[in-house]
């Protein structure tokens, strides 16, 4: 739960290169919420490394998610912004080739849009596309909600969405939270309202495209896995970033996530049926599939036998 079971700090602010890092506020909210509505600039490597830590732990959790996006989406878009009104590299996905674009991303990118086709394929997630209606300026908001059903902490614009500027630079950014009081739930609803009024088609200062598109390229490109397989892709990715020189803070938040992805794969049930011959139960794809997730818990090997012993006691046949 996002007031119990994380750890705020009492100004409700995170900076780089501190006890609270940004990248801690997204991977522990990640961790926690079962919903999450994003408003993000640009759809670039920078800004999905940041979502990919605890992001299958999401999915576990039956998170739900509302995200807009701007229309540099291909390197012609981004080669005409950084020509014109913007200052410095734009880290846009070219998504008009996500096949061409699959061979080349980091692990962690591969698993964020995973992640992201899974949300998909399961019609847990909304997708807007908006373009400034004038044609001039792009729309460079970065907001969101995270909620889990009892409270809702928000953040607006103040981040920059890259590694460079959430772990290098001096970042920060301040959330509210639905249990501080009247102000900070004054302050959630603004930013609520102003999603709404872009998610839902009523800002006349943007046009919006066809997200369709995207969708079926995602789900084409990218593996259908099962939940269990995402959450050990995750397990494995936390595992090998405790090897990267991070700040202290950034190290913490990304143990804690991955105790959080750990304790998911701990819990996480076996659903398909099991059937019993003779004695013995046939063992299926996912069987397998979560006797690795257990030696991988565990540390240590388990036999076919073992497995059904456990399997037994997890499920009612």
């Amino acid at each position: 739960m996002l007031k119990g079971d994380i750890i705020w700090p009492p100004h409700r602010r995170f900076k780089t290169r501190s006890s609270w890092e940004p990248v801690g506020f997204f991977s522990e909210c990640l961790c926690n919420a079962t919903r999450f509505d994003l408003m993000l600039g640009f759809f670039s490597s920078s800004a999905i490394s940041v979502l990919s830590d605890g992001f299958a732990t999401f999915l576990h959790n039956g998170g739900r998610m509302r995200l807009i996006i701007n229309d540099i989406l291909t390197e012609t878009d981004k080669e005409a912004v950084e020509k014109g009104v913007h200052s410095g590299e734009i880290e846009a996905f070219d998504l008009s080739n996500l096949e061409a674009l699959r061979d080349t991303l980091s692990e962690r990118d591969r698993h964020f849009f995973e992640c992201l086709s899974w949300l998909i394929r399961n019609e847990k997630i909304d997708i807007r596309i908006i373009a400034p209606a004038s044609g001039e300026g792009i729309a460079h908001t970065k907001c969101g909600v995270f909620a889990d059903g009892i409270s809702k902490v928000a953040f607006d614009g103040s981040v920059n969405f890259s590694r460079t500027a959430l772990i290098d630079n001096k970042e920060s950014l301040t959330a509210s939270c639905s249990w501080d009081g009247d102000v900070e739930v004054a302050k959630i609803k603004d930013i609520e309202k102003e999603f709404l009024n872009t998610f839902e088609g009523k800002d006349e200062s943007v046009k919006y495209l066809d997200a369709s598109q995207i969708k079926t390229r995602l789900t084409t490109a990218f593996k259908d896995k099962e939940l269990t397989e995402l959450l050990t892709d995750e397990y494995n990715i936390l595992e090998k970033r405790k090897e990267e020189k991070l700040p202290i803070g950034v190290s913490m938040a990304l143990e804690k996530a991955r105790e959080k992805v750990q304790k998911a794969i701990e819990k996480y049930k076996v659903k398909e049926s099991v059937k019993v011959e003779t004695g013995l139960a046939s063992l299926t794809p996912q069987g397998l599939v979560n006797i690795r997730l257990l030696r991988l818990i565990t540390g240590k090997q388990m036999g076919n036998g073992a497995f059904l012993q456990w399997q037994r006691a997890q499920v009612k046949l």
